[in-house]
């Protein structure tokens, strides 16, 4: 027999194996620890002692003790290689399961740099007032505050009019602004643009210098809320009299 055979790790007893096994040795109980002991024993006096040129009794008398009990002890062996075969399964289940966790924590970590990079992009102001350390919960915890004031609070936009006529809505003044503009220069290709501010009322006016001459256009950006909800009892207020409406 070669070396690698001798070392060679024995394969697993399939359930099929082991039901055969079971059907041969009958209800016999698996050997106790004391049992194993014993036998241990046995086979270090049956290999230790001295053996005669005649009949070795001794050793057949061992030998036969430690055939009677192998029923308990292959017992044993097969409950062991049962439990064996769960745990390697349950070790499958495990690995497979620490598998979908890597998987699931790259993600999770891709998607905090990703969240990083919209919250503080390169070259580019931080979207949040707090610099992102280890944890963006600081970040995150902000931006719900915030969404939830704005959800309470009325919500600022601006019109763009012309002669009391609306025809665009923006959230930043901006836009408006740059609707009229082209509205304008639509118009008169030439003119030169400019804009009066009246903070006080929210409101400002679009003006144009053509041949040297200023006129007024009628193009008018107004600051305005929408209310986030409906306020009934401003609404009742409202309608008493000497109430605002």
């Amino acid at each position: 027999m070669s070396q690698a055979s001798q070392t060679e790790r024995p394969r697993p007893l399939s359930t099929s194996d082991r039901d055969a096994l079971i059907a041969l040795i009958g209800g016999t109980k698996p050997a106790t620890t004391g049992l194993v002991a014993h036998l241990a024993k046995a086979v270090h006096d049956v290999r230790e002692h001295e053996h005669p040129k005649w009949e070795d009794l001794y050793c057949l008398n061992l030998t036969s003790f430690m055939g009677e009990r192998m029923g308990p002890v292959l017992r044993r062996l097969i409950d062991a290689e049962t439990e064996n075969e769960e745990l390697r399964a349950r070790v499958a289940e495990l690995e497979a399961q620490r598998e979908r966790r890597r998987v699931r924590l790259v993600a999770l970590q891709n998607d905090a740099l990703n969240m990083r990079g919209t919250l503080s992009p390169n070259g580019e102001a931080r979207k949040v007032p707090m610099p992102l350390g280890e944890t963006l919960t600081p970040a995150v915890e902000w931006l719900v505050n915030r969404v939830a004031e704005l959800e309470a609070g009325p919500i600022p936009y601006f019109h763009a009019s012309h002669e009391s006529i609306v025809f665009g809505r923006y959230r930043n003044k901006d836009a408006a602004r740059l609707h009229c503009d082209t509205l304008m220069l639509r118009e008169q290709p030439t003119a030169v643009l400019d804009w009066i501010e009246d903070e006080e009322d929210g409101v400002d006016e679009l003006v144009a210098t053509v041949g040297g001459k200023e006129i007024v256009t009628g193009y008018v950006v107004t600051a305005s809320t929408i209310d986030s909800g409906y306020d009934a009892e401003a609404d009742r207020q409202d309608l008493t009299p000497g109430g605002a409406r």
